[in-house]
């Protein structure tokens, strides 16, 4: 999958509007949960675009290791994908978010 640098300008510039209407500002902090996929590089992007705070959990931490680093941190936001490929079987993103 290859992606040129427009679409991911594009990208990165409507999750920060959707950011922003979400009132997410400068200074605040969000913790992006995510697969490596280019969504979460324009999540990164996005959130310095508007001067928010990142911190970038990769999906293959347990619900534990997530909510350690939403305490520990003090986090406001949370960005996350539902579903996770993972050597061929789905893993629920969402479950551990909310657990």
């Amino acid at each position: 999958m290859f992606f040129c640098f427009s679409e991911l300008y594009q990208m990165t510039n409507r999750l920060a509007n959707v950011l922003r209407s979400h009132s997410v500002k400068c200074g605040d902090r969000v913790v992006i949960y995510m697969p490596v996929m280019p969504l979460s590089v324009a999540a990164m992007m996005a959130c310095v675009r508007i001067g928010a705070l990142h911190s970038v959990v990769f999906a293959g931490f347990s619900a534990d290791a997530l909510a350690t680093r939403i305490k520990d941190c003090k986090i406001w936001y949370c960005l996350w994908d539902s579903i996770c490929l993972r050597k061929f079987e789905m893993l629920l993103l969402h479950f551990s978010v909310f657990s």
